[in-house]
């Protein structure tokens, strides 16, 4: 062996010996295993997905259980309310409790006067096809006696005061003059007559705008068929939560709609 041979050993030997300390990553099998680890993977993604779209998912049922039918049933009942009570136009009260005032002078007379308020919008000049209606009512032994206003055909008196007064037709077995005045829903009527009235009442019938009236007879409709659909809609995108809610639900639009429309009647009432 020459010179050379042997020095170029010598660097191959120092050069093994060397790369010898490097650290080198080997990575040994098959494509189809990389395969079967990938699907494993997406199996385990997809059965905790499925996992995920089957567990119950309570708040939208509580929107369908609580907040959608409480709302539509309100609102139900509100327009209800309003149809019944007033909405369309029609409008009536009563009081009980008439107040006692100073005696009037008209024309002459001595009256005793009774002021009833009614806390209603009254319209007591009607027009076209408005109208109104008020009446006062006594009792006599075992009979009831009863004065109206015609206000188309009342003749007005003035008093002292300078008060307008219009005169009321009564029974024919009460031959007591009765008259009535009114500013806004405060109305003072006066008598001859010593006896207490039991009762006063007013109604009448003032215009509503046809888009109001339009409103108040649509709306309903349209809230009773989309309920429906809505929860059907709801079953059918995979929202069954939503759908189960609304299901449910209907109790509480029932409870909702009844107590909405029993506070109108007392608030119409005037309880």
């Amino acid at each position: 062996m020459g010179v050379g041979e042997s020095g170029a050993s010598g660097e191959n030997a120092a050069d093994e010996a060397q790369g010898s300390g490097r650290s080198t990553s080997v990575f040994t099998g098959d494509v189809a295993s990389f395969a079967t680890v990938q699907e494993s993977i997406f199996e385990l993604d997809a059965a905790a997905l499925e996992a995920e779209e089957n567990r119950f998912k309570w708040k939208p049922f509580f929107i369908g259980f609580l907040l959608i039918p409480i709302l539509v049933g309100a609102a139900m009942g509100g327009l209800a309310g309003g149809s019944e009570f007033g909405a369309n136009g029609y409008y009536y009260g009563w009081d009980d409790d008439l107040v006692a005032g100073d005696d009037v002078e008209i024309d002459g007379y001595t009256y005793h006067t009774w002021t009833a308020e009614y806390h209603l919008r009254i319209v007591p000049d009607p027009e076209e096809d408005e109208w109104f209606y008020t009446s006062i009512n006594f009792r006599s032994d075992s009979q009831w006696i009863y004065c109206w206003l015609d206000i188309e055909r009342a003749s007005i008196n003035i008093d002292d005061s300078g008060v307008s007064w219009r005169e009321m037709n009564c029974s024919e077995d009460f031959r007591y003059r009765t008259q009535v005045s009114f500013e806004d829903d405060k109305f003072t009527y006066a008598t001859e007559s010593t006896k207490t009235p039991e009762q006063a009442s007013v109604d009448g019938q003032k215009r509503v705008d046809w888009e109001f009236e339009l409103l108040i007879n649509l709306t309903p409709i349209i809230l009773f068929l989309g309920y429906p659909a809505v929860m059907i809609g709801a079953f059918i995108k995979s929202r069954k939560e939503l759908g189960i809610g609304m299901v449910v639900g209907i109790a509480p639009a029932f409870i909702a709609f009844w107590m909405t429309f029993g506070l109108m009647a007392m608030m119409y009432n005037n309880f």
